[in-house]
């Protein structure tokens, strides 16, 4: 597990705001990989937009290869990979370049989780596709799971928000609960966190958690709140022919594509009875 503080502070002004977007399940080089979706979801939408910072969730790229008994055939792959023995580099490289197009400085893409398929890879062959990607692109290898603190600057004051994000684990469920019970049961476990963001699942929600505490300075119960959220994916669930997807196949229930976006706004606010800044999340799917 990676601890993690980002190097560059949000700077804000009072009751301004910035955003967080987490993407992942992208499965770059896939022949259901919905590229152009999110080219437009993710970076014509926020590309330009000083106050938004991106982080990875893992599975950027699909990584099937012909060892992978589980899930390669040869139309696992998109139509211009079919052909190329180097689908890793190629997939790495053309993820790579899109991202380089939209010219984001490096201190707004926080890292990349990795994920089960780059892990795979890293077992089998020896390279690690998420170490790769963060070289080419400049940023931290977050590894499987960890908790990164992003600093806010207003005026004098720095308040710490801390994420924690994990590429998600178990098989993907087949029911519209599923995923929101597993990953709020693990996130009371890795307690610390204001936003806990997951992946795999391909499944995109956000729940916000309600927490009641003891408060033993006013002598009475305070309540609080946490968000877990699934960052959802852009792999298409079937097959736009007649040979199916691995998820098809599996009867995995249709999703979504898309990504989270966490809004995090600075706020005055009353505590007991004095008047001081805090933050204050909201997330969207």
């Amino acid at each position: 597990m990676i601890v993690y503080e980002h190097p560059h502070p949000v700077r804000l002004a009072h009751n301004d705001s910035f955003k967080i977007v987490a993407f992942g399940d992208v499965h770059w080089g896939a022949r259901d990989c919905a590229e152009e979706r999110f080219e437009r979801m993710v970076l014509k939408e926020y590309a330009e937009d000083p106050k938004v910072l991106f982080i990875g969730m893992g599975d950027i790229v699909d990584a099937i290869v012909t060892s992978d008994q589980k899930r390669y055939r040869q139309t696992v792959m998109k139509e211009a990979f079919s052909s190329r023995e180097d689908v890793l580099d190629a997939s790495i490289d053309e993820f790579a370049t899109l991202w380089e197009r939209y010219k984001i400085p490096k201190s707004r893409l926080i890292g990349f989780i990795s994920g089960n398929h780059h892990d795979a890879i890293l077992k089998r062959h020896g390279t690690d596709i998420t170490e790769r990607l963060c070289y080419r692109l400049r940023t931290k290898n977050l590894g499987y799971s960890a908790f990164i603190k992003v600093l806010t600057a207003t005026g004098n004051h720095k308040m710490p928000l801390v994420l924690f994000a994990h590429h998600g684990f178990g098989g993907a469920t087949r029911t519209d609960g599923g995923s929101v019970t597993k990953y709020v049961r693990h996130a009371f476990r890795y307690q610390g966190a204001d936003v806990y963001l997951y992946g795999h699942d391909h499944q995109r929600w956000v729940k916000r958690v309600a927490v009641v505490r003891p408060n033993w300075t006013a002598s009475h119960a305070t309540d609080t709140s946490f968000v877990v959220a699934g960052t959802g994916s852009f792999k298409r669930t079937v097959s736009h022919d007649a040979t199916p997807s691995y998820s098809e196949q599996a009867g995995y229930p249709p999703s979504e594509m898309g990504a989270i976006c966490v809004r995090v706004a600075v706020r005055h606010v009353m505590r007991n009875g004095r008047q001081c800044m805090a933050l204050e999340l909201s997330a969207a799917e």
